[in-house]
């Protein structure tokens, strides 16, 4: 058995550096060459083995489900899915941490990156859409880590994520949803907050001309007047770099009626408040935050732009009038909280 798994191995590695596709024919060829002695029943078993492991997903594929969001492998005998159903762990999905590395590096390729120990980490887009990080050894400890980020196909329609809120929240709701108020989605990972946005960009004015800025592209809609533009990472020179920071600049000349971040994460947070103080009511972004604490993140990462806090929390109240709260409830994820801008 540990022969098979080692010649399971050292095919798969040779496929994967001669680019060659997992067919019967060129593992055959691989294993005569490298002299492994296998009945043909086991050059069968092989065969599949290595197809599984080399196609799709490999070993992650039944996993895969319109209700999962994220895929977390930790090591072989640690394999989360989240969803609606919440964090879950599956067992059996490996046989080993090797067969984890394998995937890692198959799935970098599928994303044109390197993951190997000259790079041992990657953050990249497979070609359907599934958001990727993978770690190997030695920073990821004794196994490889792999994140998969699943992209919601679906748009949950509004009147189920404000199905609990009061009266006065549901009016602050609809402003945003009406192109009447620009707005920030808060929550933590995994609490729907780019499924919000969605919804809301579907629910909405569909006459509007609206700049959708992304680092991926995560919101996938058909709108008449709907403009994606995505960042693009350096490559291997530490050239061509595109930021958020330079996408915000640029649609300013593409006469946005709203300007939407996917998500803020870094400096691009005061050039969103900047660029929307000029008159773009119904812009919005998401921000990894608590409701309550929304203006001091927003002004952290404004200050990586060297601006006073002072600055930055006058220029988030003058710009942004709704703040949302996504989270995870027993009914789903929901709006679990709603502010006025001034109020937060």
């Amino acid at each position: 058995m540990q022969n098979f798994l080692s010649y399971r191995q050292s095919v798969a590695d040779q496929l994967l550096k001669l680019a060659k596709d997992p067919l019967l024919q060129n593992i055959t060829e691989i294993v005569d060459k490298s002299n492994f002695v296998l009945s043909d029943s086991e050059i069968s078993e092989l065969s599949s083995d290595i197809y599984s492991e080399l196609t799709g997903f490999g070993a992650l594929s039944n996993l895969i489900s319109k209700d999962v969001t994220d895929i977390l492998v930790n090591d072989c005998e640690s394999v989360w899915t989240d969803g609606s159903a919440g964090l879950q762990k599956h067992l059996g999905i490996f046989r080993d941490n090797a067969e984890v590395a394998l995937l890692a590096r198959r799935l970098a390729s599928l994303c044109k990156m390197r993951l190997d120990d000259s790079k041992p980490f990657v953050d990249g887009l497979l070609p359907d859409g599934v958001r990727l990080h993978a770690l190997i050894p030695p920073i990821s400890g004794a196994c490889a880590k792999i994140s998969l980020r699943f992209p919601n196909s679906q748009t949950i329609p509004i009147s189920q994520w404000i199905a609990d809120l009061d009266s006065k929240s549901i009016e602050l709701v609809d402003s945003v949803i009406n192109g009447e108020a620009s707005f920030v989605i808060s929550g933590e990972t995994g609490s729907g907050k780019t499924t919000l946005l969605k919804s809301i960009l579907a629910a909405g004015n569909q006459k509007q001309r609206i700049i959708l800025l992304e680092d991926s592209p995560e919101i996938s809609l058909t709108m008449p007047n709907l403009v994606s533009l995505c960042t693009r990472k350096p490559n291997t020179e530490g050239r061509g770099e595109i930021t958020l920071e330079n996408l915000v600049k640029q649609c300013l000349r593409m006469r946005p009626d709203a300007i939407v971040i996917g998500e803020i994460r870094g400096r691009e947070a005061l050039d969103f408040l900047l660029a929307i103080s000029s008159g773009h009511t119904g812009s919005g972004t998401t921000i990894h935050s608590q409701l309550e604490n929304v203006v001091n993140r927003f002004n952290l990462l404004a200050g990586l732009a060297g601006v006073s806090r002072d600055f930055s929390r006058e220029l988030f109240y003058s710009t942004i009038d709704v703040v949302m709260q996504c989270g995870k409830t027993a009914d789903g994820r929901k709006i679990v909280g709603v502010k006025a801008g001034m109020n937060c």
